[in-house]
């Protein structure tokens, strides 16, 4: 076996080792899993937002909520801008927040009465709320198309998105509008106990940059029974015309005029469950130590064949040498009868023929001549 022979053997071995890069990570012999120290990469890990969070837990339920607004410099808001009828300080907001899996799910009724007394119809405005978890698994909850009657997510650059702060409080941005500025909402739910009964928000609107109602308030969290009545109340207080009313319990999936429906909305919205991560655990490789290890035991399996190939052919060599000096003495002794004709005297003459120099010894030249002359 020549040098380049092993050299051909080392490069096999560099194969071998490339092709077992694809292995099961977290072995024995491959390198640690992505995911045992980065959860985006952990199949196993929830995608389910009450498990990332307990804010989601505390945070569903049935709420009703009593709201001020106010004006960029802090003073009450008392009359709504769109129709100038409308009381908005204060005016009464009821929601129902479901978290289901990796989907949730805020459907909200806001109540404002007549400025000009109860015999007058007030004002009822609905909003549908979706959002999923995401793949990062941190208990973020991205917020999918908003559908309500006077602010739309539209198709803003930004990521409307929520996340949770500590264990009591969630922080959300929404980004949208009707009008040609593109709208902001920026809010903060946060419980005031432990079982979160109690809640307070704040919530800010901003257009082009400019911060244009400032709302908050305080919202209890009620039993379902509770829930209804105080909606019907509300209804009848505020004197909301039958045809603003919705039926409750809800027997529809959204409140709102517009409402998404089936699979694709949420897959193409990014839910988790529908969707394909980007976080996905690569290939893994054999530990270095390992790789070593294979390489150098290769390297010793390689040597050994070397050196019994070479030994093998060497062998094999003298053999053949033997047999030429043999024949080539006899065709010099012009020998045609048996072997037993062959004497020491006549093969120390036959010696000293080869041996030109006469010192006692054939060096290799001097056998190469023998055997290559006639």
């Amino acid at each position: 076996m020549k040098y380049s022979q092993l050299v051909k053997i080392s490069l096999l071995l560099v194969a071998l080792d490339s092709s077992v890069q694809a292995l099961k990570c977290g072995t024995a012999f491959t390198e640690p899993c992505l995911g045992e120290k980065d959860k985006r990469y952990d199949e196993s890990a929830s995608i389910e937002l009450k498990d990332q969070s307990e804010i989601w837990s505390k945070l569903e339920g049935l709420w009703e909520d009593t709201r001020y607004s106010y004006l960029p410099n802090y003073q009450p808001k008392e009359i709504d801008d769109i129709f100038g009828l409308f009381k908005l300080f204060p005016y009464t907001g009821f929601q129902n927040l479901t978290f289901d899996g990796s989907r949730g799910y805020r459907h909200t009724i806001l109540l404002s009465a007549h400025k000009d007394g109860p015999t007058n119809n007030g004002l009822a405005t609905y909003a549908d709320v979706f959002a999923t978890s995401t793949h990062e698994k941190d208990g973020s909850a991205i917020t999918l198309p908003l559908q309500s009657e006077d602010f739309v997510e539209g198709t803003s650059e930004h990521e409307s998105i929520s996340y949770p702060v500590g264990d009591d409080t969630m922080f959300g941005t929404v980004y949208g509008g009707i009008g040609a500025e593109e709208e902001k909402l920026v809010e903060s739910i946060t419980c005031l106990n432990d079982a979160c009964t109690n809640a307070s928000f704040v919530v800010e609107r901003f257009e082009g940059g400019e911060r244009i109602v400032y709302n908050t308030g305080t919202m209890r969290k009620l039993s379902k029974d509770e829930w209804i009545t105080r909606i019907h109340e509300a209804y009848n207080i505020t004197n909301i015309h039958e045809s603003m009313r919705r039926e409750i319990p809800m027997t529809e999936p959204c409140l709102s005029v517009n409402c998404p429906n089936g699979e694709d909305f949420w897959c193409i919205g990014g839910d988790p469950s529908c969707s394909k991560s980007p976080y996905e655990e690569p290939d893994s490789k054999l530990k270095p130590g390992i790789v070593a290890a294979i390489v150098v035991i290769g390297a010793c399996f390689a040597a050994v064949v070397f050196f019994l190939v070479q030994r093998y052919s060497l062998r094999q060599q003298e053999k053949r040498y033997r047999t030429t000096f043999a024949r080539r003495v006899a065709d010099t002794m012009t020998i045609r009868k048996s072997m037993r004709s062959l004497t020491p005297d006549l093969l120390a003459k036959e010696f000293q023929v080869i041996d030109k120099q006469h010192d006692g010894r054939i060096s290799k030249e001097e056998l190469w001549e023998f055997l290559n002359t006639g």
